[in-house]
Order: C-alpha cells, then structure tokens, then sequence
C-alpha cells in the first residue's frame, strides 16, 4: 500500500472510527445517566461483580484467531470458516461454564441473585462467538463505516430500551436485557450486512497456523483481562455491592473518553499497520506520529476530567452517587495511559512479535496483582492508588520494548509525551482552582471547560505548534 493511500485510508479510518465513537460513547454516557437516576448503586454493583467471569469466557471464544486472519495476506475461505466453527465451538462450552458455575459464583458473593443473572447474561458470549469473523471482514476490507453505523443503531435501541425496564421498576434486569439485546441485535446486523456464510470445512493446518499465532494473543489477553477486572472482583468480595456500583460508576466516566480513544485506535491502527507489518522502520516512524497524536489528545481530556469531577457528578447524578467523585480522579490519572499503552501492544502485534507481548503481560500483571491485593485493607481509594502506580509501570514498560523492537529511542518517546503531560497539568491545575469558587454545580463545570479549552489551545499553539499541526491534518477528513 502505498504512502499516500495510507495516510487517507487512517484519515477515513479515524474519521469513521471517531464518530462511531463519539455517537456511541455519547448515547451509552446519556442513558447510563438516565439509568443511574432510575437505579442504585447495587444494581450495578450486582453487574460489575460478574464482569471479569464474562470477560475471560470472551478472551478464550476469540482467541486471538481474529487478529491471526486481519495479519494473515493469503488467508482462505478455508481460514475463516475454520475460524468461525472454533470461535462458536468455545463459545457454547464457555456458556455451558457460565451455566453451571452459576451458584458458585452466587455463593462466593453471598448474592442468590447472581445465579439467574450470570445464565441469562451469559448468553452474551454465544452471540459474540457468532460475530467474530464477521467484525473480522469488516477491518480485513478497511470498512469502518458499516461497523459504526451498527453499533449506534445498536446502543440506540438498547438504551432506550434498558430505559423503559427500569421506568417499569425491573431494577438490575434492566441492565440484564440491555446487555443481552444489544449483542443479539449486533449480531443479526452484522450477519445481514456482511454476507459471508462459513463452508462445511475445518482444516487442521489452518487451525494450527491461527492459534500459533492466537495463543499468544490469547494469553497476553488472558492475563490483562484477569487484571483489568480483578479490582471489581475484590471490591464486590471485601466491601459491598453499593460501594462496587460507586466504583463501576467512577469507571463508566472516566473510561468514555479513554475507551473512545482507545477504540478508534484499536480499530483502525491494527488493520492498517498489519498491511505494513514488513517494514519495521516505516511502523517506528508512525508509532511516534500517533503517540503523540493520542497524547494530544486523551491527556487533556483525562486530566480535565479529573478536574470537574465533583460538579460534573453532584450535577449529573443524585447525592448517593457522591462517594464516586475521588475514584473518578483517581480513576482519570490511570485510564489516560491506557491509549500509550494500546499503541504499543497494537504496533508489536502489527510486526507480529505477540510473543513480545506476551512477555510484557507476563511481567505486569503478576506484579499488579500483587499491589492490588495487598492494598485491600486499605480502602478502596488506596486500591485506586496503587492502580495507577501499575499504569504507569506499564506504560513505561511497554515503551522500552517498543523501543528496542522498533528501533525508538526511549528517551525520543519520552521527550514526545513530557510537553503535552505538563501543559495538561497546568491547565488541570487552573480549572480545579476556578471549579473550587465557582457555583452552582452547572456553572461550576461549564466555565471550567471553556477556561481548560482556551488555556490548552492556547499553550499548544504557542508550545506546540506542529503537533497541533499534525492533529489537525489527521482530524481534516478528504473522501
């Protein structure tokens, strides 16, 4: 692929990805709002608790085999159809699991209501086996367009949905339903407007060669799951269902700017860098263009964020949502990595060294893991701390092994990211002091944005000016 349709297919790859993102993110952040006037922190707690069972049943269903076939140049008809009767294969038995550990899990908490919940929830993982060749075509042909358009329609209906059940008083299955309907309505879209069936073949070469390549992704993705999740297992387990929906609803703020960022750059640098895969230098220098470009982006938000929380959320939600205002903060300094973090990985996967990541995983999770735990007694607070501690060991982590397989310098990526934290910084500090004298909540939160906005634009341009050049190259969008 050459240069300049490179460049175009990322613009347009951004620009679809970025407005999937934000109609998506923006409806999901309005209904959760909604939602969070209608339930309690319970109900949601009831939810978080069964996340990380959820999530790793999902790791093994897809199994690295869809990022096996985006790499894989001459893959088959062969190849996907493999693919396809795996991912469904795990994804019953991964149900079935769910299924009969039920009570266990309902036991562990000491909360009988988990075990109709997990089996009806569960049936999430069987819809998403059904749908991991089909999202596969969508990046194997550079179509970020359809996938967006799904995904709204999808987050739409759901919402409005979950909105209704809870009006009607259903309390936590109202967010039962809304997660078990929208991956049924994505799945039936996807299958429509794809148009790919699988063939009656399963060829062993072809398994071989997509979990050579999918068991390393399957165990770094195993490992990151398992910690990304344990924090609301050990909050569920050690304190209360209340304090847990306290944590998942700090989660669900701070995560929307993060998680957009990160999703539109999971969904488009993957593909686009595989295409490239061969010349190391060529990733290496679009490595250092897009980490600053996340930077520029995500760290201001993030920190911003940190910034309004107390009157963002006494303005949003009711008083007894107030105890999630210090997680938020914290929560904020953590997630604002997460991009850094993911350009990374995405780019070691791109020059098909998952062996790399694996090794990376290898080393933070345990090491997290062990902080988390012994930080228990605590607090939960003192568990956000200790989070972010590991973000950052990650990321500088991760940093030096992108350095010595891309050949970038640590330092040259260092000195690409201290400008944009610092000015972030300043600017945070400034809108924290002003949302301090400033009231009502609203008014609080609306100049604390505009103030944050002119003092960035301000100091990048004058800082700055040729990342804020390059950023605004990437935001222009020409067909």
């Amino acid at each position: 692929m050459s240069q300049d349709n490179l460049k175009q297919k990322t613009k347009n790859g951004l620009y679809w990805s970025f407005a999937n993102n934000i109609a998506n993110k923006g409806m999901q952040f309005v209904f959760s709002i909604i939602l969070a006037r209608l339930l309690t922190p319970s109900d949601y707690g009831l939810i978080g608790m069964l996340a990380i069972f959820i999530a790793v049943i999902q790791i093994f269903v897809e199994s690295g085999f869809s990022q096996a076939i985006i790499t894989k140049q001459d893959r088959t008809q062969t190849d996907l159809s493999t693919a396809f009767y795996f991912n469904i294969g795990v994804g019953v038995l991964g149900y079935l699991i769910l299924f009969v550990s039920a009570p266990l899990i309902a036991n562990f908490y000491g909360m009988p209501l988990l075990k109709p919940i997990l089996r009806v929830i569960g049936l999430g993982v069987i819809f998403n086996s059904l749908n991991i060749v089909q999202n596969a075509h969508y990046a194997i042909r550079l179509d970020f367009k359809t996938p967006a358009k799904v995904s709204v329609f999808s987050q739409m209906f759901t919402g409005v949905l979950g909105i209704f059940l809870a009006y009607e008083g259903f309390g936590v299955w109202a967010l039962v339903i809304q997660q078990v309907s929208g991956g049924l309505i994505g799945l039936l879209l996807n299958w429509y407007l794809v148009r790919w069936k699988p063939t009656a073949e399963f060829n062993k070469e072809s398994f071989l060669y997509l979990w050579r390549y999918g068991s390393k992704v399957l165990s770094s993705g195993l490992l990151s799951t398992i910690y990304d999740n344990v924090q609301p297992l050990l909050i569920g387990k050690f304190f209360s269902s209340s304090a847990l929906g306290l944590y998942s609803r700090a989660q669900g703020f701070a995560t929307l700017p993060s998680s957009n960022l990160s999703g539109i750059l999971a969904n488009v640098t993957f593909p686009l860098l595989s295409k490239i895969n061969d010349d190391i230098e060529r990733l290496g220098s679009i490595y250092r263009r897009l980490i600053k470009f996340s930077a520029f982006i995500i760290f201001p938000i993030m920190i911003g964020l940190a910034a309004i929380s107390a009157p963002l959320v006494h303005f949003l939600l009711p008083e007894r949502w107030n105890g999630c205002i210090p997680l938020l903060r914290l929560l904020c300094f953590s997630l604002m990595w997460q991009p850094i973090s993911l350009i990374n990985l995405n780019l070691l996967n791109a020059a098909k060294r998952p062996e790399v990541v694996l090794k990376l995983e290898m080393i933070k999770k345990p090491l997290g893991l062990i902080l988390l735990i012994a930080s228990i007694p605590y607090g939960i607070i003192i568990m956000c701390v200790a989070n972010l501690f590991v973000c950052l060991f990650a990321v500088a982590i991760n940093t030096v092994m992108t350095s010595r397989t891309l050949s970038v310098p640590f330092m040259a990526q260092v000195r690409d990211l201290l400008p944009v934290f610092l000015l972030s910084l300043a600017m945070g500090c400034i809108v924290y002091f002003f949302t301090t004298i400033v009231h009502p909540a609203l008014l609080s939160m609306i100049i604390g944005i505009v103030i944050g906005f002119v003092v960035y634009i301000l100091g990048a341009y004058f800082f700055m000016p040729e990342l804020m050049k390059d950023t605004l190259y990437l935001i222009k969008r020409k067909k």
